[in-house]
């Protein structure tokens, strides 16, 4: 099993997501935010990092266009807390947490997810527990 940390809204939408037209919550949008934002340019998008890519086009071709659609169940997430912390500052998970945003603990199988140097993604449909953990950072 393999523990993972993602940041998500109730329904399930990672903070850099875009979603949808009325989204008003999105990490890009909270002025609070906005060094966050920055910082999350720093991370490869998922065409840059080798090896997401190569599992996204290769492994999961039947899916790639669900995926460009918005319509697949893979989740990005962060390999560890220590890689979570260092992305994400104390300071700002209660912002994160006044916009609707959870720090989730994630247990996937070995075989249901793929990590990268930077990230990791994971089934969504193959979750096998998650935990609101959020005020593990809330001084």
């Amino acid at each position: 099993m393999k523990t993972l940390i993602r940041v998500q809204d109730q329904d399930g939408r990672g903070m850099f997501q875009a979603g949808t037209n009325n989204r008003e919550a999105s990490v890009y949008k909270i002025d609070e935010l906005s060094e966050l934002a920055y910082r999350h340019n720093d991370l490869p998008t998922r065409r840059e990092d080798s090896v997401i890519w190569n599992y996204l086009t290769t492994e999961l071709e039947d899916i790639w266009h669900e995926w460009e659609a918005g319509r697949h169940p893979y989740r990005f997430a962060f390999k560890s807390i220590t890689q979570f912390e260092k992305w994400v500052k104390r300071h700002e998970v209660p912002i994160l947490k006044k916009h609707g945003y959870r720090v989730v603990k994630v247990t996937v199988r070995d075989f249901d997810y793929v990590e990268s140097e930077y990230q990791a993604i994971f089934d969504s449909y193959q979750v096998q527990s998650m935990e609101d953990i959020t005020e593990l950072f809330i001084d």
